[in-house]
């Protein structure tokens, strides 16, 4: 058995070793695993033309496959990183750091970079939008005030202000990550919770007044989003 693994092992380090031996693509949207799935038991199993329709189905879900979006922007659960979509690939806020996120968000994409060199050029920018992103104690302590509709996303506690969208540690600890996608022309704003549902052994257990004051905050940020010229990420090249 030892010289059996031991071959196998071999092989395996052997083929990593070729050139473009890893190759990386984007993560298909829910629904083409299972329909690829369904469709080529569909075509195995069933004896006779109608086996077409199996084949049907798969070249279906790989056209889904090609056709699925990636999110614009990414908020990692805590708030600590950020990842914009620009024309070169995946922008990261930060080059070290909350790597097992910014390594599984690259690797959706379909992207091999690491995350020092996905963090080159970082700069997010949805037309005239104002960000603010603050990452630590110490840049929550020197962040007093705060400019009319920023939209200001920190990893910690923050005061709340009248005058800017704060996003802080108190709100993605009720909501989890969240992400922007681009649907019907329209940006729109996902969350964990809103994805996943309220789950029995997740449950959050928000009082009524907070799940209102999270979903005011959601309203107010999908709105300045689509206020800000419904422009996509810019982002400069490297």
């Amino acid at each position: 058995m030892g010289q059996g693994l031991a071959w196998i092992l071999g092989v395996a380090d052997w083929v990593a070793d070729f050139n473009d031996a890893v190759r990386y693509i984007k993560a298909p949207a829910p629904v083409v695993l299972p329909l690829l799935a369904v469709s080529a038991l569909f075509a195995v199993l069933w004896v006779g033309r109608l086996r077409f329709i199996g084949v049907c189905g798969c070249l279906l879900g790989f056209l889904i496959w090609a056709q699925t979006p990636r999110p614009l922007l990414l908020i990692s659960d805590s708030g600590a990183l950020l990842g914009i979509l620009a024309p070169q690939g995946r922008l990261l806020s930060k080059s070290k750091g909350t790597g097992f996120v910014a390594k599984n968000w690259l690797r959706n994409d379909g992207d091999g970079r690491s995350q020092a060199l996905a963090a080159q050029g970082w700069q997010v920018a949805f037309d005239n939008l104002n960000w603010l992103h603050v990452v630590g104690k110490r840049a929550a302590a020197d962040k007093k005030d705060c400019q009319p509709d920023q939209v200001v996303i920190a990893n910690v506690y923050l005061q709340a202000h009248e005058k800017c969208l704060i996003l802080d540690a108190a709100v993605f600890a009720a909501t989890g990550s969240m992400d922007i996608i681009a649907r019907e022309g329209r940006l729109q704003v996902r969350t964990a919770l809103s994805f996943n549902g309220d789950r029995l052994w997740s449950r959050k257990h928000l009082t009524p007044s907070k799940a209102a004051m999270l979903a005011q905050k959601i309203e107010r940020f999908s709105f300045l989003l689509n206020s800000s010229g419904l422009a996509p990420p810019t982002a400069p090249e490297p």
